[in-house]
């Protein structure tokens, strides 16, 4: 089993992890934005928070997936593209989607991502479906 060091540096090789993961005491590669207290400015301080807490939670979460898949005994390559497919990797959205999904429609990317793989899921057990009509039915 890899240490925890090397596991976050494959995470972010295969791109699981976004390029702010805290690593030990330092953010790599991340350049902190100077914060303003005007609401109108795309840099506003509590928008900048929260992006950066979403960006945070989003990366845990991958990188505990990656962590499971790897104890399991999947490769980096096998844990990152699982991981993708599980959390959806928001960056492979083309230019035209990524200014849909930048305000114009909201949860656009997660939609995009999401129905897809439930529909996919369906096919491959649609036995997972069976207690929810049964649910419904009564």
């Amino acid at each position: 089993m890899m240490d925890g060091k090397r596991l976050i540096q494959a995470a972010h090789e295969f791109d699981v992890t976004g390029a702010d993961l805290v690593v030990g005491n330092q953010i790599s590669n991340g350049t902190p934005r100077k914060a303003s207290w005007n609401p109108l400015s795309k840099d506003y301080g509590p928008v900048i928070f929260g992006q950066n807490t979403s960006k945070y939670i989003s990366d845990s979460m991958r990188l505990a997936n990656f962590i499971h898949l790897k104890a399991q005994g999947f490769s980096d390559a096998d844990a990152a593209l699982r991981t993708k497919q599980a959390l959806f990797d928001y960056n492979a959205l083309s230019p035209t989607e990524k200014k849909i999904s930048g305000g114009l429609v909201p949860y656009f990317a997660w939609s995009r991502n999401n129905i897809p793989f439930q529909m996919k899921e369906l096919l491959h057990q649609p036995g997972q479906l069976r207690p929810l009509v049964k649910h419904k039915t009564k």
